[in-house]
């Protein structure tokens, strides 16, 4: 409680003393010089020593409140100066954004983006942590997390991004020697690439049938079970069986004739998008709020480009 009332009385001795008079520190202050005598005497007697000798004429600051004044206004311009970075500054945003974002994600679309993201902001730091665990925004102190998610209501802030679309593929090698599947039937006669969730459950493939509904399918031939999607991606790319990859790391590879999709008009594309999430809906600092833009921005281009 005393420290809340110093720092609450503080200011009014500050001004007495750079202004020199009571009136004039009210006028500054605009309150009434009462008001700003009783501070003075409250902060005196909360540090049990005279800061002014007062005359009808002169008011002269003691040793001890030459010394206040001193060490007051020091810290009051520090305040000042933390205050200035923390206000909105749209020209130079600066301090460092802390970033959780999926490990394939981060590695393929968002490191890409950073040599852009720092030319035009060059003044912003970024903390990345690439990993796919599940992760408290707010405890462990991210401003965005990024990753594959179904849009769903949430405490936090949910920007969706672009959808994740899933394609089932092989290589060409693989078709060649083994045949390409035409139903769900033949599907099961080939070795099959799975990938396996963090908490451990097989993600399974969907497919859509006649009515309209969709089944899951879970591996009948499993030759392999990963939980990275890049690891699928690398499996198929050598010819050991028929996975689903999502289309961000796929295009590239269908266009170079190194994968092919296989029963496009059976399998579903998921409902899953790439979101990202922050904590605040208002008073976002400039440094995040930047950052959020440019991705909205840039996330769209890849939505463009993956179609």
């Amino acid at each position: 409680m005393m420290n809340e009332q110093l720092l609450k009385n503080l200011p009014c001795f500050v001004q007495v003393a750079k202004l020199g008079s009571f009136s004039a520190a009210a006028r500054a202050m605009n309150i009434t010089p009462a008001a700003v005598s009783k501070n003075v005497s409250i902060l005196e007697n909360l540090l049990k020593v005279r800061l002014f000798n007062r005359t009808t004429r002169n008011l002269n600051l003691t040793q001890e409140g030459f010394r206040l004044l001193q060490e007051a206004d020091s810290a009051i311009t520090l305040l000042e100066n933390v205050f200035d970075h923390l206000k909105f500054q749209p020209d130079s945003p600066m301090g460092t954004v802390r970033i959780s974002v999926a490990n394939v994600v981060g590695k393929h679309l968002v490191l890409p983006l950073l040599p852009e993201l720092h030319q035009r902001y060059p003044n912003i730091q970024y903390d990345l942590d690439f990993e796919d665990r599940l992760v408290d925004v707010v405890k462990e102190g991210y401003d965005l997390v990024i990753r594959g998610a179904k849009v769903a209501d949430s405490s936090l802030i949910l920007r969706p991004l672009m959808p994740l679309d899933i394609r089932l593929a092989a290589s060409p090698e693989y078709l060649n020697l083994y045949g390409e599947p035409k139903t769900l039937d033949e599907l099961n006669q080939h070795r099959h690439i799975f990938r396996r969730f963090a908490n451990g459950q097989i993600v399974p493939w969907r497919f859509r049938c006649a009515d309209g509904s969709f089944k899951l399918y879970y591996p009948s031939n499993q030759l392999l079970t990963v939980s990275d999607p890049e690891a699928v991606m690398i499996a198929l790319l050598n010819n050991m069986g028929i996975g689903e990859v999502p289309n961000y790391l796929l295009e590239p590879a269908l266009k170079a004739g190194r994968l092919k999709i296989i029963l496009p008009k059976l399998h579903d594309k998921s409902e899953y998008q790439l979101v990202m999430l922050y904590p605040h809906k208002s008073l976002i600092s400039e440094r995040v709020k930047c950052v959020i833009d440019f991705f909205v921005e840039k996330f769209a281009k890849y939505r463009s480009f993956l179609k």
